[in-house]
């Protein structure tokens, strides 16, 4: 029985290891296939490098991405973080300076 108690400590902190790290690791790797198989060509996604573009192709391992108009980067298919709603021309314009423009482009 002292054996059983010696034990549990260690049994406890298996358990909380595998809670806190394993399985929402384990969730992450789920919610991620899932969105690799449901991909789509014309879908808008977010890369993990930050670029956001459309979807032009895929294949197995690798998917061909359209970051500007008629720029398309061929990525590997792992590499495709979310899809998202954004669009390539960023949010509106307002109407306001831009702060990068020089003063002849305004």
């Amino acid at each position: 029985m002292s054996q059983l108690v010696n034990l549990l400590p260690i049994v406890g902190l298996v358990l909380i290891f595998w809670l806190l790290i394993l399985r929402p690791a384990q969730k992450r790797q789920k919610e991620m296939r899932s969105l690799q198989a449901s991909l789509t060509p014309g879908d808008e996604v977010l890369l993990g490098s930050g670029l956001i573009g459309t979807l032009r192709s895929l294949d197995d391992d690798r998917a061909r991405v359209e970051v500007a108009p008629g720029v398309q980067v061929t990525v590997v298919r792992g590499s495709i973080a979310a899809r998202t709603t954004a669009t390539l021309d960023g949010p509106p314009h307002d109407g306001s300076p831009d702060h990068d423009a020089r003063p002849e482009d305004v």
